[in-house]
C-alpha cells in the first residue's frame, strides 16, 4: 500500500494516473485547500496539524511507502488545530522551521 500526500499542481495527477495504470493499492491524504481529490474512493482530507490521525491512518492501511507530491501551502502555525501527537511533535516542527 502506498500513501500519497498530495497537494495542488498537475504533478499529483500524473503520479495518480501512473499508479492506477500499474494497479498499485493506494490511499490519498489530500492536503489541498479546496479538497481536490475528494472524488477518489480512498481519499482523506486531514489537516497537517492532525498528526495523530495521519499516523493512525498509515498504520491502519498497513502502508509501507509514502509519496509526497505537489504544492502544499504552508499554513501559519497559529491557525493550525493540533491533536495530541501534533502537540507532542510541535517543538520539533518549530525547531526545524527555524533551521530552514
Amino acid at each position: 500500500m502506498i500513501g500519497l500526500f498530495l497537494g495542488s499542481t498537475d504533478f499529483p495527477d500524473l503520479i495518480l494516473k501512473k499508479i492506477r495504470k500499474n494497479k498499485k493499492k493506494f490511499f490519498i491524504i489530500d492536503l489541498t485547500k479546496n479538497n481536490k481529490f475528494k472524488c477518489h474512493n480512498n481519499s482523506h482530507f486531514i489537516s497537517i496539524g492532525k498528526f495523530g490521525q495521519i499516523l493512525k491512518l498509515i498504520k491502519e492501511k498497513k502502508c509501507r511507502k509514502v509519496l509526497f507530491a505537489g504544492k502544499i501551502d504552508k499554513p501559519r502555525i497559529l491557525n493550525l488545530k493540533f491533536d495530541v501527537k501534533g502537540i507532542y511533535y510541535l517543538p520539533r516542527i518549530i525547531k526545524a522551521s527555524k533551521l530552514g
